[in-house]
């Protein structure tokens, strides 16, 4: 049975729960308002390119520096589709968790939507990253300014769409899945008499468990991260839609003996004091200082209050 075949009482509940997503996105969406600046750690190259391309490379999640990207959200969502079908102790509701359990599987949509990412913190001088991420204490955190990031929330281009995701840590997602988990079993608990028919009430619980899946448990997945991570303080910009209508702006770039698949979108840094400010990496040269002042003013930007010097005691080896 096809989802227009639903009954209009089931197509109603499904309509309804995909408004409360809708909300319960735009809500968190509000709650995490870009208020002060963010990061982007980069060696000189990246500085450089970023500054006068006014560009930023978006990559493939599968290719980001921790390898459980997605994976480790996607786990903590299993473990909780458990833990409230139990909880719930209703033949309906465990069907139901089942059922999204079986769906919820990377390799059921990894190969249908894209998602690219650019990686921003909201520390500007952190060593961890420093050393992973700026060539070793060598480079640089560029400083954005937080007006920058309405204008990516705002621009949406077809055929993507673009979000801004403050990355949680370890167990601070649960909270986020166990609400819209539980307000899709309620819907389940709600439609309760019209799903004694298995021919219409598995296909309604099909549907309801995409839309769950679609509107939620992947957003949150995507940006819950290991608890090791945690000093990044990471904001991510988003881009995601489907593969085939990504594929025309897919572009891919060589690091080291991998192949990188990555996306561009604009960000306008040297309009409206876009840069906040430039931090130099704790192990770069002396002479740095002048050349950044050199490389913004080539680019038409004041550099005056907008070189510091990260002053972390490092010395790359």
């Amino acid at each position: 049975m096809s989802e227009e075949a639903l009954p209009p009482e089931l197509l109603a509940a499904i309509k309804q729960f995909v408004h409360w997503s809708t909300q319960q996105l735009e809500a968190e969406q509000a709650a995490t308002r870009i208020t002060t600046p963010l990061y982007h750690y980069t060696n000189a190259t990246g500085l450089r390119g970023i500054i006068e391309s006014q560009k930023f490379w978006f990559t493939s999640y599968r290719h980001l520096n921790d390898p459980s990207e997605l994976t480790h959200g996607m786990d903590i969502a299993h473990r909780l589709l458990v833990a409230i079908a139990e909880q719930y102790r209703d033949g309906l509701v465990k069907i139901f968790c089942e059922m999204v359990d079986d769906l919820f599987k990377h390799g059921n949509f990894a190969d249908v939507f894209g998602f690219y990412i650019a990686s921003l913190s909201r520390a500007g001088n952190d060593l961890g990253q420093w050393r992973a991420y700026a060539d070793n204490g060598r480079g640089f955190a560029l400083g954005l300014a937080p007006h920058l990031f309405e204008m990516v929330e705002d621009s949406s281009p077809a055929p993507t769409e673009h979000i801004i995701l403050p990355v949680v840590y370890g167990k601070e997602a649960d909270a986020r899945y166990c609400t819209a988990i539980e307000a899709a079993a309620a819907v389940v608990q709600g439609c309760r008499p019209h799903l004694k028919d298995q021919r219409i009430g598995i296909p309604f619980m099909r549907e309801l468990a995409n839309q769950l899946i679609a509107g939620q448990l992947i957003g949150i997945s995507l940006g819950v991260k290991h608890e090791a991570y945690r000093h990044e303080q990471e904001v991510w910009l988003v881009i995601l839609g489907t593969q085939n209508a990504q594929r025309n702006d897919v572009k891919t770039r060589v690091r080291g003996a991998e192949i990188v698949p990555y996306m561009e979108s604009p960000l306008p840094l040297r309009d409206k004091d876009g840069i906040t400010d430039i931090v130099i990496g704790p192990a770069a040269p002396s002479s740095t200082k002048d050349a950044v002042h050199s490389l913004l003013r080539s680019f038409g930007v004041d550099p005056n209050g907008r070189i510091r010097e990260s002053g972390i005691p490092y010395r790359a080896l």
